[in-house]
């Protein structure tokens, strides 16, 4: 059982902090992923877990156990790193057998003559040939196990640094970037692997991406960092659909969540300029005082509905651009009354895609959105009724 414990992490280089104090748990046998914008402070805070940076305040623990004190190689975690870090005069073998030479054999045993004089030895190195050739099954690579690194592709490479992590058994496995270096079609390839040879193994896992697609479709749990915060903590599915504030909207999601502006009256009633529904009603009880106060609305590219521009009650939309994507479509809208700033993003199934650039469309009142008040939090809300606008539509498109 391996679990991890962060309370209070503070770090600043010199006088820009990086984080601010940062708590987070991640349980034995998880699958935690960190994903944050470049220099939110993800990748320090993993330093910080792996013993390579010292935190200027609050406790690492392991199993329940401080680790403040102690060096990298004494908390017993493995790190892949985004560049690989594989020897290029080794064979993948002897890169792979390396952290348990490392670990086993002392100074003298690691000399080339060594095994020739001591079957003690010799039978350590049996013993880590045998773990190597496993750790080498695992990731599918037995037969490249005579390969240098410049034979093998990036992929490969990438599988080479997995497992050079994994043969020692260890307690926690981090892992910072470790497919940017890869095209489209291998990091979707190779982090399905991770992802079953870390469910496989059932070792506690913290991955940092700047890459949400990577964190959606790889982590139990997310945490989204912003400005050396974790502004959110959540599984997939909570963060997409419960988003604590306007920052993680955008974050998560592809393509980003649509932002139009809107107004709230005192009865709680919230409204897209133009369009004759409200689309809302935010719960009592958050604050929201003044007469008519302007917020935000939210509305993911899936629950955006078209319809015909001449249908009662819609605003008036142009296609600017048609995204063609196999299965469904991206269409890029400028609507009426809204402006440049607030372009429309819809997405449909491409079975029914029946428009092009230059068209004209309706955008109706949607049934699924968020509110965001003007400092960013989510509001409450309760959707408007399916199919609820004044006057008879048409279907949409």
């Amino acid at each position: 059982m391996t679990t991890l414990t962060l309370s209070a992490i503070e770090k600043s280089f010199g006088t820009r902090r990086v984080l601010n104090p940062v708590d987070l748990a991640c349980a034995d046998g998880e699958f935690l992923v960190i994903v944050g914008p470049s220099g939110c402070g993800k990748s320090t805070l993993l330093r910080i877990i792996a013993g390579l940076t010292q935190q200027d305040s609050g406790s690492v623990r392991i199993d329940g156990a401080p680790v403040d004190d102690l060096a990298p190689k004494e908390r017993d975690i493995a790190m892949v790193f985004q560049s690989y870090a594989l020897y290029p005069h080794m064979t993948v073998s002897q890169n792979l057998a390396l952290p348990l030479v490392m670990r086993d054999l002392n100074w003298v045993e690691r000399l080339p003559f060594a095994a020739k004089l001591s079957g003690r030895v010799r039978a350590k190195r049996r013993a880590a040939l045998e773990v190597v050739r496993g750790a080498a099954e695992t990731v599918a690579l037995s037969e490249y196990l005579d390969a240098k690194p410049k034979e093998l592709s990036g992929g490969q490479r990438q599988r080479v640094a997995l497992a050079r992590a994994l043969v020692r058994r260890p307690r926690l496995f981090l892992l910072d970037e470790p497919l940017s270096n890869l095209d489209a079609a291998l990091r979707s390839l190779t982090r399905t692997e991770i992802v079953d040879l870390q469910r496989r193994l059932g070792v506690t896992t913290v991955y940092v991406t700047h890459d949400q697609v990577e964190a959606m479709t790889m982590a139990d749990r997310i945490a989204v960092m912003m400005d050396g915060d974790i502004v959110q903590l959540g599984t997939p599915r909570e963060l997409h659909d419960e988003p604590a504030d306007r920052r993680v909207a955008r974050f998560i999601g592809t393509p980003a969540i649509n932002l139009l502006p809107a107004t709230l009256s005192t009865a709680g009633t919230v409204r897209i300029p133009g369009l004759a529904a409200p689309v809302a009603e935010v719960l009592p009880g958050t604050g929201e005082t003044a007469s008519e106060r302007t917020v935000e609305v939210g509305v993911r590219a899936e629950h955006v509905r078209l319809a015909d521009p001449a249908t009662a009650g819609a605003l008036r939309g142009k296609i600017r651009t048609v995204e063609y994507l196999g299965s469904d479509a991206l269409i890029h809208l400028s609507v009426e009354h809204l402006g440049a700033a607030h372009a429309i993003v819809a997405r449909v199934s491409a079975d029914d895609l029946a428009h092009r650039a230059g068209d004209h469309v309706g955008f109706l009142a949607p049934e699924r959105v968020h509110v965001f008040a003007a400092d960013g939090r989510r509001l409450p809300v309760r959707p408007r009724p399916a199919h609820a606008d004044p006057e008879p539509q048409a279907a949409a498109l």
